[in-house]
């Protein structure tokens, strides 16, 4: 049986430090941003603790990222991307990164991705919030191994090189999965198709190769997109073999 998010804390209580859980007021406050109802594992986590501290050595080997940084369970507010619904953005890395939840429209606490800028690509990295804290706590024996150090310090850098994810349009109006045919249909030559749906952690996209005002699409709220298919000018080429 999968261990809630409170439960998972609890059994870390001596080596956490944790902020303290939030007021019902403060917790119908948070509710009230929500597109929907809070989860009752999610409600029971916030009045328990509204996040912990996260050494720098969880997140990167990366000698700039030097100091503790917040997990925060209601977020704050400072990311937000056209193709998702509401993101809690848990943590960041200190260099203008993070790792954001989705809610879906019924308020349901979806998969946990890694939002980065540099490069700017969208992976995933849990399928839900149970698996991102054992992520930081168990780190070692996470899959892969140290998840959130492998996600920031190579697979962002991997999807920005290649895309591997990434399905041309043809193949995609030819295949037998009807809603990703029909999705494929739907829209116009010069997109791909990105099928993130068996959240693969480690699978995910670029987003920005294309260009700050690349034209990005979803299917509802599954993890299917297209996004516009546009020959970098000389300085995206260029940047894409850093």
């Amino acid at each position: 049986m999968t261990e809630s998010p409170k439960q998972i804390l609890q059994r870390y209580s001596k080596s956490l430090t944790f902020h303290a859980g939030l007021s019902e007021k403060e917790i119908s406050e948070f509710e009230s941003q929500l597109p929907g109802k809070l989860p009752s594992d999610i409600r029971e986590l916030l009045t328990f603790s509204a996040g912990f501290e996260v050494q720098p050595e969880s997140i990167s080997t990366f000698p700039y990222i030097r100091h503790v940084q917040p997990l925060a369970f209601r977020g704050t507010n400072s990311i937000a991307f056209p193709i998702f619904g509401y993101l809690v953005d848990l943590l960041h890395d200190g260099a203008g990164n993070f790792w954001v939840l989705e809610v879906d429209p019924n308020g349901s606490w979806r998969s946990v991705f890694f939002a980065s800028h540099d490069p700017p690509v969208i992976v995933i990295q849990a399928r839900n919030l149970s698996d991102f804290l054992l992520q930081i706590l168990e780190p070692a024996l996470s899959t892969p191994p140290r998840a959130l150090r492998h996600i920031h310090d190579r697979v962002a850098d991997e999807i920005w090189r290649s895309d591997p994810w990434i399905t041309s349009l043809d193949e995609a109006r030819g295949s037998l999965d009807d809603k990703l045919r029909v999705f494929a249909e739907s829209v116009s030559a010069g997109f791909h198709i990105v099928d993130l749906r068996r959240t693969e952690i480690g699978s995910g996209f670029s987003w920005g190769k294309a260009g700050p005002d690349a034209d990005l699409r979803r299917c509802g709220t599954e993890l299917l997109f297209a996004i516009q298919d546009r020959r970098p000018g000389f300085w995206e080429r260029l940047f894409s073999k850093r």
